[in-house]
């Protein structure tokens, strides 16, 4: 049946979930803020500052106000997939991060709201993240993102060989290159 233009000005065709009201305030946040510094007298010139978190403030607010999100989250079955909402947040800012607690963090977060998420969303937008922070410098976020790495994969049941792929031709290749890499410069 095709919808009317008066059903869709009325709105009772498109039912925005209640949840994303609440998300997008809080996640508006984390949105870069312009201030205005300063206005000569004739107002032609503005200085103009952008305050943005940076991303270890982003993991950290993350992580004081996982126990909120997370119950929005969880709160029914359909709340679940917005979880997506939180990955990005979280992979935008992995990459750049600087220290060794809010890198665990991340990895940290980001197992627990992949756990909310089919399996595209976690060998797909997440896997990536967790692989790449196999090359970090510091022992401890190595190791973190081993174990990040397991757990994200522990509960996948490949259904088909294109599935097992992830595995066959990501995961354990960047494995190995990693593994000759160490051996090869003693690290």
């Amino acid at each position: 049946m095709r919808v009317t233009a008066q059903q869709v000005l009325d709105g009772s065709v498109f039912h925005f979930p209640k949840v994303l009201d609440s998300f997008f305030s809080y996640l508006n946040a984390f949105r870069p803020k312009d201030l205005t510094t300063s206005q000569s007298l004739e107002g032609f010139e503005q200085s103009h500052l952008t305050f943005q978190l940076e991303p270890d403030d982003v993991i950290a607010k993350l992580k004081r106000d996982e126990r909120s999100f997370w119950e929005r989250l969880t709160d029914s079955e359909e709340n679940r997939p917005y979880a997506i909402l939180f990955i990005s947040l979280i992979t935008a800012n992995i990459r750049v991060l600087r220290s060794v607690p809010a890198k665990i963090d991340a990895m940290n977060l980001l197992v627990k709201l992949a756990s909310l998420c089919s399996p595209v969303v976690a060998t797909e937008r997440v896997l990536p993240y967790l692989v790449s922070c196999l090359s970090e410098f510091d022992a401890q976020v190595r190791a973190a993102a081993v174990h990040s790495i397991t757990e994200v994969v522990l509960p996948i049941e490949p259904t088909t060989f294109e599935d097992s792929l992830v595995f066959i031709d990501y995961l354990l290749p960047e494995l190995v290159s990693i593994l000759v890499f160490r051996l090869a410069y003693n690290i």
